[in-house]
C-alpha cells in the first residue's frame, strides 16, 4: 500500500507480512533513495554470493524502514506541509518504508521494532519536530 500526498509523491509504502508474495519481490522503484524486497524462498534456494559496488550517491530525504516483530503500533502520516494525511496500524510481520514527509509512532500495546534509515545521521539537523 503507497500512502501519497495530494500531489501523488509516496511518503510512505506499507507491506503487510500476510501480503508478501512467494518469491523476491522489489517494492521500490529502481530510482529510489532507499530499496526495499521481501524473500520468501523455498529450502535450497541459494542468492549468489555478491557485493555491492561503491558507489557516490546523492541523497535528498532520510528514508526510514519500521520493522515490526510482535505488537501493535499507530503510525500517523504527514505530508511536507506537516499537514496529516492518515493513520495506519502496524502489527507483528508488517513494515512501513518512510521516504518523505512526516510521521509520528504511537505504541497501542508492549511492542518489538526496529528502525532503519541511512547514515551519518545528525539528530540536530536532520530531523524537526512538529
Amino acid at each position: 500500500m503507497h500512502i501519497k500526498d495530494k500531489n501523488g509523491n509516496i511518503l510512505c509504502l506499507i507491506v503487510r507480512k500476510h501480503e508478501m508474495s512467494e518469491g523476491k519481490v522489489f517494492y521500490t522503484e529502481d530510482d529510489q533513495e532507499f530499496q526495499f524486497a521481501s524473500f520468501r524462498l523455498q529450502k535450497d534456494e541459494v542468492i549468489d554470493r555478491h557485493y555491492h559496488f561503491q558507489n557516490t550517491r546523492e541523497i535528498k530525504h532520510t528514508s526510514e524502514a519500521i520493522i515490526v516483530y510482535e505488537g501493535k503500533l499507530q503510525l500517523d502520516i504527514y505530508d511536507l506541509s506537516k499537514e496529516f494525511i492518515q493513520s495506519e496500524i502496524l502489527v507483528g510481520g508488517d513494515v512501513a518504508i518512510l521516504s518523505s514527509g512526516g510521521h509520528a509512532l504511537k505504541l497501542l500495546e508492549k511492542s518489538y521494532f526496529i528502525e532503519v534509515k541511512q547514515g551519518p545521521y545528525n539528530e540536530d539537523t536532520d530531523k524537526e519536530r512538529f
